[in-house]
């Protein structure tokens, strides 16, 4: 799916076709409203409200999903997504990003996203540093090692 963001710059949500749709936004909102307490509910309105351009209601719901349960950094990578990529606001990932490699430093997506926020910020001496701390912290049979390896390669290479 193709979304555009608020500065009209376009961006693809990989998997998002599942969530398109007001219809199936609605209906996963009831849901995450009739299960307060479940996390995984709230992660999935969520994702329902980012896929079709509520990025505000998105943040909402990934908030409540990270006060389910704060050792998952799904939620915390996620709302990074949404001010990088949603919003075009990196600085504001920042945090986020650095949350989800605190609460759990072997999850290789925010590793990856604090990586290519810090680059996208100009600061490649840190964006080197989160790559190649992910790389340390992860498995080599993580599905995205080889993302962060190629983009330390292509940072490495950009630097000379």
């Amino acid at each position: 799916m193709i979304t555009t963001n608020s500065n009209g710059q376009k961006a693809i949500i990989s998997g998002g076709q599942p969530y398109e749709g007001q219809d199936k936004l609605q209906q996963l909102e009831k849901t995450a409203q009739a299960n307060p307490n479940n996390e995984q509910d709230q992660i999935q309105a969520a994702i329902a409200a980012y896929v079709n351009g509520d990025l505000q209601k998105a943040l909402d719901y990934y908030q409540k999903a990270n006060k389910l349960n704060p050792k998952d950094p799904i939620p915390l990578n996620n709302m990074g997504n949404i001010y990088f990529r949603g919003m075009n606001k990196p600085k504001d990932a920042l945090t986020y990003y650095k949350q989800a490699t605190e609460v759990n430093s072997a999850y290789s997506y925010a590793w990856w996203n604090l990586g290519l926020c810090y680059e996208a910020l100009g600061d490649k001496t840190s964006a080197k540093q989160a790559f190649e701390t992910g790389l340390q912290k992860i498995p080599k049979t993580d599905v995205n090692y080889k993302n962060i390896q190629d983009a330390l390669n292509l940072l490495e290479k950009s630097k000379s």
